[in-house]
């Protein structure tokens, strides 16, 4: 994955020439995105490697979903704007080797527009926005109500590539909205 956003030099350069305010916001939402994209892994002792894996992916998601409401909170006042769209990813978050993912989801997470997003990409193949799924294990990640067997990530490796790709299309998704936020060349 990226280093830094896409653009994040120009943005230097922009900051440099005074076109864009220094702002210590940008810097930490870097950090974040910097700290997505490059996790390789976790390693705890006495873990297994299946679990290990599933702790990295879960995290992986949640940082990447954190530089994304960063990135928010400094290009779009806050508002939910940024979509995490991809029509295959939605259709195998349909399939039944992730229920136990999906299951968790809906028992855990409790904000009613988190819920409401879930269910219709469930019930709506149109619907390909991936967004909710990595708020809600944004949430259960920092909540600590993750867990990978909990999930299913540690059981099954179509639910574990499917949080490894959750994260890349969260983190190219916010690397184009940066790119849009920066002025026009």
């Amino acid at each position: 994955m990226k280093d830094y956003p896409t653009d994040w030099k120009r943005y230097c350069s922009l900051v440099r020439a005074g076109a864009l305010p220094a702002e210590g916001s940008v810097n930490r939402f870097a950090a974040r995105y910097r700290m997505a994209s490059k996790l390789e892994s976790v390693h705890f002792s006495d873990y297994s490697d299946v679990t290990s894996a599933g702790y990295t992916e879960g995290l992986r998601v949640a940082l990447a979903y954190s530089a994304l409401e960063t990135l928010e909170a400094i290009a779009y006042k806050g508002k939910k704007v940024i979509t995490v769209d991809s029509p295959s990813l939605s259709d195998t978050f349909r399939t039944a080797r992730t229920a136990k993912m999906r299951g968790l989801l809906d028992a855990l997470v409790t904000n009613r527009g988190v819920k409401d997003s879930l269910k219709q990409l469930v019930d709506d193949h149109k619907v390909v926005d991936l967004r909710p799924v990595a708020e809600g294990f944004r949430v259960l990640m920092f909540h600590g109500l993750f867990t990978p067997y909990g999930s299913g990530v540690a059981k099954s490796v179509t639910t574990l590539k499917f949080m490894t790709s959750l994260s890349r299309e969260v983190i190219n998704s916010t690397d184009q909205h940066f790119t849009r936020w920066l002025p026009p060349r």
